[in-house]
């Protein structure tokens, strides 16, 4: 799991300059004594210098010697496939591993060592200004297991608190491989490792983390001889299993399903049961409460097994039945018994909604929670008041639903503060994206539609952020808890104290103090804030963005729609100028089955084949009665031509523009159809758009090899139509490096004519084909490799690529694929494919060559048409020729009109 894709959820601090370098491979800084041979592993969660003002301390052992940092890496040595040649390269681990001379992940491993490796036993280098605590690591699994923890304490109080569980999880995998332990008690530091990945998977949804969790349970799961840890051990492995079926991400098909992590579930849970129940007919009184606490536990835990996902009646009344004897148990401690009386609520509503009649009993339920509700888990809190502002709607009191839905939202916009990069925020949005969503649907059944969009856009702007902007609330509350944490003012005098004596009052003590500064006094930080919503009304980020697009040129007949779907129901709101300075607003809900929204999106993103016009076909007329009959009537009373599309997830990927809206025609026909993620993305977007210049230019870059003889057609129309004004790179004489560097030149227009592919589990690694051979890293350029980067202008970029303008299918707008890294380098709009266009089939080949060169005849000339303008005219002429929708439909423009 933790390979180099991991760097980006470390803590921002690890991540710094003065950090990064010196960490080794498990995430830990580490210090040597010349003398003693001792080695000194620094907490870095806890440390508020650089930890080259370690460098030179003298040994805590006080033997006389002085520590230096040492940095435990991996040495490797390989052959590259792509430049055959033999290298050695040290690195961490989270640095990508590649060839030192052309860049390449592809290479044959002769052999990796850990240089210097881990001494078995190490000690704990106290920061400066804590207090000091003597502890060695490496000989007592239990004393570890128990200081580990404590370290941890009080992250949670600090901006993305997930990230700092990373560093800890790597640093008990280290413990598990290198150490003196006893083997009988080395599995409690096993146990902890996955109960950190469980935590970790809870907090982000990293779907990695909560199978491995799982894993790393059952590796152990007979390691104790003792019964009742048996049972302990195995609570656990139904207590990961469950946390993945209380998400259950769409991407659990590709470990297994549901299902399997169903049954992996209850039988632990069972199995618990029996250890504990082995022990209950010699069990004294105070063993015997104990036991029965236990057994409550586990039954709890099966009960949530049952209820997950879409059980049957006979699951239902059999979690009901647990639940009921849990609740009742007189050993189980009240905040056990208010967990239990939520999940029994759940499952009182989910048999009721089945019947029609919701109980009482719910509210009486999940009310009991309510008093300690600021001491839950940022989780917890929103899963409660989204399930109280559920049960407010169910009886019709659409106040107390939205009051306790707002408050939900609320939860869910401070973990989107506290994500302190792309990635964290990507995590954050797919977690608590359909807040959002339920928030919009009961803001509209409200008549307030401004409040819906607001809503939706909170989480469809955040998770669309390119980078790092100005102070945020996070970071002051990261500062605020660390002086907490180090004594407030006394901390800071006994650190200043320590540093004083160290480093005297010269240079070194001087360029400390502005770290100091950040510290105790609240400087700037690098962590993200998304303009806060959802706020109603007039002011706000949403109101805003409309503002700067208005003043900016939007097109005055092109309207703006909001897609979202919800508890049955699909909310839009639609907004479009309205002729003076101000937009109209509307919002429109309609109800639609599972079974409708099935139909529409099971049939598109698709491999070629046979079968793929039709499936499309079923698909877009799916569309028109799940959204376009009731859209229509307001868009034409509006006398809108044009329609920019917001959609989450699997909705991003209908082609809209070929619904038919009538016997002949389709959407596309009436409307210039495009996509927008977000309201504050377009704004964004066009702040960094200064026009058209007659005097653009074009940048080609070309499949190199005779896999995809398109390429080279598309290339060769291109420079008919731009001439000297086109530079081309061929993919089988240039790297990604090549590529890189010219992107960030003078060009309106980029070109990709080369393969794609889209990766679900990773969109960071949705990947451009430079050459037939997809292994060679330096022959591809993935989504990632585009992060940091930037263009010059704001170009239109085209993707000649199977599925490049695919997203990732959480319930968000978090264009994580290579679309989004795009618009995150400053395109004003990318044109990409939805689905496979380059098959090896002559025709297909040719319709996107055609496609390619009519939008290029658009671009180049100088009368400012725009990349939404060359695609509709592309499709639309495609559409004439007699081309079906998996021709003509295959590329969209998402970005600004």
């Amino acid at each position: 799991m933790w390979s180099d894709h991991y760097r980006t959820q470390l803590p921002a601090e690890y991540r710094s300059e003065d950090v990064f370098p010196y960490l080794s491979y498990d995430a830990q800084v580490y210090y040597a004594c010349a003398r003693c041979r001792r080695e000194y592993r620094l907490n870095h969660t806890v440390n508020l210098v650089p930890p080259v003002t370690y460098d030179g301390r003298d040994c805590p052992s006080g033997d006389g010697g002085s520590l230096r940092l040492v940095v435990h890496r991996f040495l490797h040595e390989a052959l590259c496939h792509d430049c055959g040649r033999q290298w050695n390269l040290r690195t961490t681990g989270f640095d990508p591993v590649m060839c030192p001379q052309c860049h390449s992940r592809d290479f044959f491993r002769l052999s990796t060592w850990l240089r210097p490796p881990f001494p078995a036993r190490f000690h704990e280098l106290t920061p400066l200004g804590a207090e000091p605590r003597a502890h060695e690591w490496g000989q007592d699994a239990d004393a570890d297991a128990q200081l580990v923890p404590e370290q941890l304490e009080y992250i949670s109080l600090l901006p993305n608190p997930a990230q700092y569980l990373v560093p800890a999880i790597l640093f008990l995998n280290r413990l598990r491989v290198c150490n003196a332990y006893d083997p009988a008690r080395s599995w409690v530091l096993t146990n902890l490792h996955g109960l950190l990945l469980r935590e970790y998977y809870r907090q982000t949804g990293e779907l990695t983390a909560g199978t491995e969790a799982v894993q790393v349970f059952n590796e152990i799961s007979e390691a104790s001889a003792d019964p009742f840890q048996r049972g302990l051990i195995l609570h656990n492995v139904s207590m990961a299993a469950y946390s993945l079926l209380a998400r259950r991400p769409p991407e659990l098909l590709l470990y297994g399903g549901a299902e399997h992590y169903r049954s992996i579930g209850t039988d632990a849970a069972h199995r618990a049961i029996a250890c504990y129940e082995s022990l209950q007919a010699t069990a004294d009184a105070a063993l015997g409460e104990s036991l029965r606490l236990q057994i409550a536990r586990v039954q709890h835990v099966l009960a949530d097994l049952l209820k997950a996902g879409t059980p049957s009646p006979a699951a239902l009344t059999e979690a009901l039945s647990l639940l009921d004897r849990v609740v009742a148990e007189p050993a189980l401690p009240e905040d056990m018994r208010i967990g239990a009386l939520r999940s029994r609520a759940a499952v009182v509503q989910q048999a009721g909604d089945r019947a029609g009649a919701p109980s009482g009993q719910v509210l009486d339920d999940l009310s009991a929670s309510l008093p300690d509700l600021e001491n839950l888990p940022l989780w917890e809190q929103h899963s409660l008041l989204a399930s109280l502002a559920q049960y407010r709607e169910s009886t019709g009191d659409l106040a107390g639903a939205v009051d306790f839905q707002q408050r939900a939202a609320t939860v869910a916009e401070d973990a989107l503060i506290r994500a302190d990069d792309e990635t964290s925020l990507g995590q954050v949005g797919r977690q608590y994206g359909h807040t959002f969503d339920l928030l919009a649907r009961i803001e509209a059944k409200r008549g307030r539609p401004r409040a819906a969009l607001a809503a939706v856009e909170t989480v469809r702007a955040a998770t669309v952020r390119f980078g790092h902007q100005g102070e945020t609330e996070a970071m002051r509350r990261h500062e605020a808890e660390l002086t907490r944490f180090f004594g407030g003012r006394a901390g800071e005098k006994r650190l200043e104290s320590e540093l004083t004596q160290f480093l005297g009052d010269g240079p070194g003590k001087q360029q400390l103090e502005g770290g100091l500064t950040r510290f105790f006094s609240g400087g700037s930080g690098n962590g993200v804030r998304p303009d806060t919503g959802p706020r109603a009304g007039e002011e706000g980020p949403t109101a805003e963005a409309l503002a700067a697009l208005h003043r900016a040129g939007w097109p005055q007949t092109t309207a703006f729609c909001m897609l979202s779907g919800a508890a049955g129901e699909t909310t839009a709101v639609i907004a479009m100028p309205d002729g003076t300075e101000r937009w109209e607003v509307r919002g429109l809900q309609w109800a639609v089955s599972e079974r409708q929204i099935m139909r529409m999106t099971r049939g598109i993103n698709l491999e070629h084949g046979p079968f793929r016009e039709e499936r499309l076909a079923a698909a877009c007329a799916a569309a028109r009665r799940v959204f376009f009959d009731k859209l229509l009537p307001q868009l034409r009373d509006w006398g809108a031509d044009g329609l920019a599309i917001s959609a989450p997830g699997l909705f991003s990927h209908v082609p809209y523009e070929a619904v038919p809206i009538s016997e002949t025609g389709m959407l596309g026909d009436e409307f210039e159809v495009f996509y927008l993620p977000s309201l504050q993305l377009g704004a964004m977007l066009r702040a960094r758009y200064d026009g058209l210049g007659s005097g653009r230019r074009a940048l080609a870059v070309m499949h190199g090899g005779e896999g995809l003889p398109g390429a080279r057609y598309e290339v060769e129309r291109m420079a008919e139509l731009w001439g000297d004004r086109l530079d081309v790179l061929n993919g089988a004489e240039h790297n990604k490096g090549d590529v890189l560097d010219a992107l960030s030149g003078d060009y309106d227009v980029v070109h990709f004519a080369c393969h794609g592919s889209f990766d679900l589990l990773q969109p960071l690694e949705s990947a451009l084909y430079l050459t037939n051979d997809r292994d060679r890293d330096a022959r591809k350029l993935t989504a990632g490799d585009l992060m940091g980067t930037s263009f010059a202008r704001a170009p239109v970029v085209t993707l000649a690529a199977c599925e490049s303008g695919l997203t990732s299918y959480g319930m968000t707008s978090d264009c994580t694929g290579l679309t989004g890294g795009l618009l995150r380098m400053g395109a004003r709009g990318v044109i990409a494919s939805r689905w496979a266009v380059t098959t090896g089939e002559a025709g297909q080949e040719l319709a996107a060559e055609r496609f390619t060169n009519l939008v290029h005849r658009s671009l180049v000339g100088g009368a400012g048409i725009s990349g939404r303008q060359a695609v509709t005219s592309a499709q639309r002429e495609l559409a004439r020729q007699g081309y079906g929708i998996e021709d003509w439909a295959a590329f969209s423009y998402l970005g600004i009109p």
